[in-house]
């Protein structure tokens, strides 16, 4: 099973429930987000795919580096301590999705939930939850940030059909 097949399913799973749907997508001031999107009553969700145990490790390293305008110093910034804290680019709730039976529920994080995706034939699938994931603040998304990510959509769109006519 790959990503993409996960991040397909997931979006037709998620088709009632959300306004925007984007694989891929990075939001301002956050990390890069398998799947991104923002439910009808406005709440920013991320989905993170892992098909590998050591993928789902490495996600504890992920940092960034910020400028620290008080120090003027170059500040480490990971993305498990960012979701503690759970500030405005958070995400509302944080999900794991995997294939069945890569991870426990004794590996999730107290921040994070895991859903995991069972094939049940010729190309259809089940989502199901193993553990919920909590909620981790009660900021919507702002405007701003749905309107960069329908550019980000619009212009990816436009060059898929460039690159695509260009084969042909």
């Amino acid at each position: 099973m790959t990503e993409a097949i996960i991040q397909n399913a997931l979006h037709n799973e998620l088709l009632t429930s959300t306004t925007l749907c984007v694989p891929n997508y990075t939001p301002d001031n956050w990390w890069e987000c398998d799947l991104w999107h923002v439910t009808k009553s406005g709440y920013g969700i991320e989905h993170e795919v892992k098909i590998t145990k050591s993928d789902f490790k490495a996600d504890r390293r992920k940092c960034k580096r910020r400028l620290n305008r008080t120090t003027r110093t170059w500040d480490s910034y990971y993305k498990y301590e960012a979701i503690e804290k759970a500030g405005l680019e958070c995400p509302k709730n944080f999900w794991y999705i995997t294939p069945p039976g890569l991870l426990s529920k004794d590996d999730i994080p107290s921040f994070a939930g895991l859903k995991e995706i069972h094939e049940l034939s010729r190309g259809r699938f089940k989502i199901v939850v193993i553990v919920k994931a909590p909620n981790l603040h009660k900021h919507k998304v702002r405007e701003s940030v749905i309107e960069q990510a329908k550019k980000v959509f619009y212009y990816r769109y436009w060059d898929l059909r460039k690159k695509h006519y260009r084969k042909n």
